[in-house]
């Protein structure tokens, strides 16, 4: 399992920013940084935001972790007995 940090722009209403300075709720589609620093630069840059005291960058954690075989089969067995499939039903 690999964890790594970005940093994310938060407006203080608690809404992130993309990097088109659109306002987005969920923080997967929001701007990434690599530092703090490089998303302070974004906020106080030219293609930040018109107001960039109301947003401060905050760390996001992202974990990747592959699934094993067994995870595959078993959310397969569950979508079954959900009754969704993925295939076309006639």
């Amino acid at each position: 399992m690999k964890i790594r940090h970005k940093w994310i722009p938060q407006h203080h209403n608690g809404h992130f920013i993309t990097l088109r300075c659109e306002p987005t709720d969920d923080e997967s589609h929001a701007a990434r940084f690599p530092t703090a620093e490089d998303c302070l630069i974004f906020l106080n840059g030219i293609h930040g935001p018109r107001e960039p005291l109301d947003y401060k960058p905050v760390k996001l954690r992202i974990t990747y972790e592959l699934e094993s075989e067994e995870d595959v089969q078993q959310e397969r067995v569950d979508q079954q007995d959900s009754g969704s499939s993925s295939r076309f039903q006639r």
